[in-house]
Parts: structure tokens; sequence; C-alpha cells
């Protein structure tokens, strides 16, 4: 048989690949064709992840062996063929090409088709893909530089003013605008990431993916799906409720804002001096 997949970036606007290989091709192959599709270099390590219908994060297929929990099964693109995870049409993967920096494409197995193909090929390409390393060597050289912080203040220079900012334009978020966000918290024994994000297709279709995970540092991912609310709505309804009643900010604790300032503190240490900095 004949797997047909969509490949999709949250990077790149009508940005898409359609690759045909077979489905008892190996992990490997794929993620040759993807990269030559891309036209990415192969010294780089790359990972698939078999995700769940809203995109949560599953087993993974590494570029080679790992040292894993002897709990846990570990997977090789070489070793490991495509259909041992996808048979349906609709089932959808992850492929991080950056490691350091957790970038993914988006994988739909679109249409099985009978036959073979004599090697994987793009049958689809649209797009120019994104760059396939983030400058992340710059940064750790250079962090107040590569983020254009000097220092003097976090607004920027003594040019800037504030009267440029539209508060009223900020906040006029209309009902169909997507809320977008991305965040991500590496710590010493785990990594969090949130994703909130909607990718079009050429065709108009929207899919919204809306995932929590986090990555212990000895074992497999979790993914959670956070509940969808409109968190302006909901701040500013609570924030006027407490107000309007004199009562304390329950939710979230004066000491908790404390603590949040001071990790912002301790950031902007870190951005000046260069070095890993320990919170007060």
């Amino acid at each position: 048989m004949i797997y047909k997949f969509l490949i999709l970036s949250v990077e790149v606007d009508l940005f898409y690949r359609e690759i045909e290989i077979n489905s008892d091709a190996t992990f490997l192959e794929f993620n040759n064709a993807i990269l030559d599709s891309v036209k990415y270099s192969k010294d780089q390590l790359t990972s698939f992840f078999n995700c769940a219908e809203g995109w949560e994060m599953k087993e993974e297929i590494t570029l080679m062996e790992m040292d894993t929990n002897s709990e846990t099964d570990s997977y090789v693109m070489d070793k490991t063929y495509i259909d041992e995870f996808i048979q349906d049409e609709g089932d959808r993967m992850l492929f991080m090409f950056d490691i350091l920096s957790e970038r993914s494409f988006f994988i739909e197995l679109k249409e099985i088709m009978s036959g073979e193909v004599e090697k994987p090929r793009c049958a689809l390409a649209k797009g120019t893909a994104p760059q396939q390393i983030t400058a992340e060597d710059d940064f750790l050289s250079n962090p107040t530089s590569a983020i254009g912080f000097s220092g003097e203040d976090f607004y920027g220079d003594e040019d800037f003013d504030m009267d440029e900012l539209d508060a009223e334009g900020f906040m006029d978020i209309t009902g169909n605008w997507p809320f977008c966000t991305d965040v991500r918290i590496n710590g010493s024994k785990a990594t969090a990431e949130f994703i909130n994000k909607t990718v079009t297709y050429e065709n108009g279709e929207k899919v919204n993916i809306n995932n929590f995970t986090i990555y212990p540092e000895s074992s497999n991912p979790t993914t959670v799906k956070p509940q969808k609310y409109n968190p302006y709505k909901y701040q500013t309804e609570y924030f006027a409720d407490c107000i309007e009643r004199n009562i304390p900010f329950d939710i979230v604790p004066n000491d908790d804002v404390v603590y949040v300032l001071k990790i912002l503190k301790t950031i902007e240490k870190s951005l000046t001096t260069g070095k890993i900095e320990v919170i007060d």
C-alpha cells in the first residue's frame, strides 16, 4: 500500500508537503524523504512522535538508539516500520526536526492507495520551509544582543514613547480571532510546553493544536488537552468581581505574584550577565 502524508508547519503560512511512501517503509526512509523535500541537511538529530487525534504525543521513534528506562519501549527509525503505528487515514504524527528548540512538522495520513512506489517521493510542495535550526548559538554566546536587550529598560531605549502603544487596538480582539500562544519552560528535571495554534490548509480548512505537554527527564512525555475558553474574558470578569465585592485574589495569591516578579528579575539579570542566575 502507498501512504500519502500531508506535512504542515505552524511557523510558515501556506507551507505544506505531500509525501507518498510505501506503508512498510521504515521511519528512516520517511525521515530522509521529509528532509529532502524541505532541503534540510541530514546531520541533525530528529524524532517522530505518534500522536492521538488531538496531537497528544505518545510513542517516540528516534533516529538512533537512546538510553531509555527499562520499563519503556524504545523505537529506532531504521528498525521500525511506518505501518506499525499508522494504519488509518487521519492518523497523526509529529516530526521533530529541531530537537534543541523542539520545533516540529505536523503530519497526517490523508490517503491510502493501492500499489507501491519505487522510492519515497514528494508529490506536492508549496511554500518555503522554516529555517532548520534557530540561532541558539548566537543567543547562548551573546544573549543580550540576540534579542536586542540593552539593559537600560525593558521597553527599549530612551526614544521609546509609551503613547505609541494603542491600548484600545491591542485589546480589540474579535470573536473570530484564534487565540494563539506558544510557551515553553525548561527546568532542571522536566520541560513543560503549551501550544495553542491554528494551522490553515490551502482549502481553508483549519486545524487547532491545543496541547499541554510535560517532558520528564527520565520517562515518556505526558500530554493533556487543556479546556478551551477565552482567557481575557475570565480574567476580566474575575478581577471585576473581586473589586466589586472587595475580596482578595484567591486564584493567584500575592505570594505567587511576588515570586513571578522575582523570576522575571532573575531572567533579566541572566540576560544581562550571560550567566545562569539563581532566584533569590
